[in-house]
């Protein structure tokens, strides 16, 4: 059962690409919780769908507040454009663009 779940699971790729964009910053308690999230929504897609599509709203949007804070004290801490782009996965051009606008 555990095998035939991980063959529907998302990849844990773009989370590993993430530690390596930032240097592995991220600390590992909460890689783990990343991790056991993505895993209990994809179990969630495959018994209840649409709780999956009200949790993982829930989680997009707790993520774009997060992010945005994030990206605040980022700028308040003098970190370039260049290493929050980075952070993003983005260009700096890019992250300027969507988060320059956002309170400092």
């Amino acid at each position: 059962m555990v095998d035939q779940q991980r063959r529907h699971l998302p990849s844990a790729a773009p989370l590993a690409q993430l530690g390596r964009l930032i240097g592995g910053q991220i600390p590992d308690d909460v890689t783990d919780t990343i991790e056991r999230l993505r895993v209990q929504l994809a179990a969630l897609a495959d018994s209840r769908p649409l709780a999956a599509v009200e949790a993982a709203a829930r989680v997009e949007k707790l993520g774009t507040t997060h992010l945005q804070h994030a990206v605040t004290s980022a700028v308040r801490n003098d970190a370039s454009w260049t290493a929050i782009g980075n952070a993003t996965g983005t260009t700096r051009q890019a992250a300027h663009q969507r988060f320059s606008k956002v309170p400092s």
